[in-house]
């Protein structure tokens, strides 16, 4: 008896078997996809977070922690005075929210008198996004010696003042992101 069997093509079955395996094998690669572009945006978030917020928020505690007098305190604004380079030349910092989303940091060297700016040394925005001014939250708060004493006067703010508590804030995609710290003076004669 002969066989009519043609062996030309495949049977339905195997054809099922092969249609599952390749919507596994594109589950896994698509949920593996997934999974490194969750963790691409994580990563550019805390980026974001730490070009925002975190450094700069390093910057002005270093600068803080080692000043030898305040001249200027406003809840936008401080200006200061330190001997960053240990080299007895006093140099003038600046650091302030803008109106335009900017956080500015300035660094003079001044004259042994300390009446002229010798040159100036940095000049730079340390945050393009900064919404400190534009949502009314205070960059730099004041505190007298009695950590829970702020000081509203800004005025009494240069000879009261032993501590800041310094909070960032910036935009970015229309995520607010923030962080603070409390930094105390370390270097000020009382």
């Amino acid at each position: 008896m002969r066989s009519f069997r043609d062996d030309r093509g495949f049977t339905l079955s195997e054809l099922i078997v092969v249609m599952g395996l390749i919507g596994v094998v594109i589950t896994v690669v698509y949920g593996s996809m997934f999974a490194m572009v969750q963790a691409s945006r994580a990563s550019d978030r805390q980026a974001r977070f730490t070009n925002e917020v975190a450094s700069p928020l390093l910057v002005i505690d270093t600068v803080l922690v080692q000043n030898s007098s305040i001249e200027e305190a406003s809840p936008y604004r401080i200006v200061v005075l330190t001997d960053r380079d240990l080299n007895n030349k006093m140099e003038r910092t600046l650091i302030e929210a803008t109106m335009d989303g900017k956080l500015r940091y300035r660094v003079e060297e001044l004259n042994a008198q300390r009446t002229l700016v010798e040159r100036v040394m940095q000049d730079w925005t340390i945050s393009e996004n900064n919404v400190n001014v534009a949502e009314g939250e205070p960059l730099f708060r004041y505190f007298t010696q009695d950590p829970n004493e702020e000081i509203t006067a800004m005025g009494s703010v240069p000879s009261d003042a032993r501590s800041v508590l310094v909070n960032l804030v910036s935009m970015h995609d229309g995520r607010t992101i923030s962080d603070s710290r409390r930094i105390q003076f370390r270097l000020r004669q009382w």
